[in-house]
This record gives C-alpha cells, structure tokens and sequence, in this order.
C-alpha cells in the first residue's frame, strides 16, 4: 500500500469517535457548575466507565485478525526439492491445482486433476444364515 493511503491510529474513525464522546460526556459533567453533588459525582462514575469500555473495546479490536481478507490468487501448498538443481512445487491458483517440476532452464506445468469420491462399498449382509452353517 502506498503511504498516503495508510490511516495512522489518531484518524481512524473510531478513535474520532471515541475522542468525541469523551468530550461530550466532559461538557455534561461540567454544565451545571453549581460545585459538586450526587448527581455530578454518578454522571462522573458513568463517564469513566463508559471510557473504559471503548477504551477496552478500541483496544480488542485491534488485537483482532481482520475479518475481511482478500484469498490470493497464487499460493504454492508445498515445495520439494528433488535434486540441487530441480525441484517440484504444488501451486494453487484461483481454485485450480498445479503440479510444476522446474529447475535450471527449464520448467514443466501439470494440471492436477481433483479425485473424485467414491462411496465405500458394503459389504453384503448375510441374513439368517451364519457363516458356519449352523444355529446359534
């Protein structure tokens, strides 16, 4: 990403917003300024603890893996050297599974095709008669 794109952590818009909440909960502590009471004293305990909870929640989201991650359209699943000078990568891309054995000057590409699953087969059950021959 180019710089000018990165936010930094003081204009995302969720420190913006925590930022004026504090100040709104400030001017509502402080309009009465009639000294300190009650009411003044529990709008205060509600400030901070409103403070420390968008505090908390701003700091956990952080901490967090994004939720939105674009899948990249090339990505090699495994890589296996046969020789110093050849190897053999397992690469996936959009979807689709590559076999490519490369080395120096050259390079081979094979589809891999996905196997198809078959059903287990059964058994056929013997009803009534065990396999000794015999009653149980």
């Amino acid at each position: 990403m180019s710089p000018s794109r990165v936010r930094s952590p003081r204009t995302a818009p969720r420190t913006k917003l925590l930022a004026a909440a504090t100040l709104v909960l400030l001017l509502a502590l402080l309009a009465p300024r009639g000294g300190l009471s009650l009411v003044g004293l529990a709008r205060g305990a509600l400030a901070l603890l409103l403070l420390g909870g968008a505090g908390w929640w701003l700091l956990r989201g952080r901490a967090s893996r994004p939720t939105f991650r674009l899948r990249e359209p090339l990505q090699v699943l495994s890589r296996q050297g046969l020789s110093p000078r050849c190897s053999v990568a397992l690469l996936d891309a959009d979807g689709r599974r590559f076999l490519v054995a490369y080395g120096e000057g050259f390079a081979q590409v094979q589809a891999v095709v996905p196997r198809r699953r078959s059903r287990a087969r059964r058994m056929p059950s013997q009803r009534g008669v065990p396999a000794s021959g015999g009653l149980q």
